[in-house]
């Protein structure tokens, strides 16, 4: 079952249905199916999800014990945690913080490299973790506290958005101000402009006066 399940979450990786903490539904459909037509059995999306939850403990149990400086080995030929007799008081000392990873001693994992592939990219079962249940059970609480969580970002949302059509309005008062200072330049000129026409008029028609008076003294 393990190898059916795992060709077909391959499939499904270069299909693109791997999420970041879990298959997206369409992969576990997809498993159910090549594993019920493949194998004649009758599983559900559940027995599959459920498979799958086993290697990703399998994953996070042997992940911390390979990087965590414990002193402990792991045989990559085997693919098994190795405990000697020499090592065996390590062993015992780290089941002391990690009582659970106790099924692990010297138990080859099958197709491990397959599950490190595919649970990788995903959330281990860490040292402060008593089993994977318990992690999925976090995570579902978790987004469970921030659905029903109050939607406190909204009103800061419209808030911050008031703010900027007020910091908009603040960037169209200089603006404004430029216009209007315009507006009354041009009228100014336009003012100086009629002004001058004005002026020049006058001063045509004193000069035709004066001219008229020095013809009629003339005469």
């Amino acid at each position: 079952m393990d190898m059916a399940l795992i060709s077909s979450f391959y499939s499904s990786l270069d299909e693109g249905l791997k999420g970041k903490n879990d298959w997206k539904p369409q992969a576990y459909e997809a498993a159910k199916e090549h594993i019920n037509t493949t194998l004649k059995l009758n599983l559900t999306k559940e027995n599959v999800r459920n498979r799958y939850k086993t290697m990703k403990k399998h994953y996070g149990y042997v992940n911390e014990i390979q990087t965590v400086e414990s002193g402990l080995l792991w045989d990559n030929e085997k693919k098994m945690v190795l405990v000697t007799s020499d090592t065996l008081h390590i062993w015992e000392n780290y089941l002391k913080v990690q009582p659970l990873a106790g099924p692990y001693k010297n138990k080859m994992i099958e197709f491990w490299d397959d599950i490190v592939v595919l649970c990788a990219s995903e959330k281990a079962t860490g040292q402060h973790a008593e089993s994977f249940e318990d992690a999925i059970d976090s995570m579902a609480a978790e987004a469970e506290d921030e659905m029903n969580s109050p939607p406190t970002q909204i009103p800061a949302q419209q808030d911050s958005t008031k703010g900027s059509c007020q910091k908009k309005k603040r960037k169209k008062d200089p603006l404004i101000e430029i216009v209007g200072e315009m507006a009354t330049s041009l009228k100014e000129y336009v003012g100086n402009e009629e002004e001058s026409r004005k002026t020049k008029a006058y001063r045509g028609r004193d000069i035709w006066g004066c001219f008229q008076d020095c013809r009629s003294q003339s005469k």
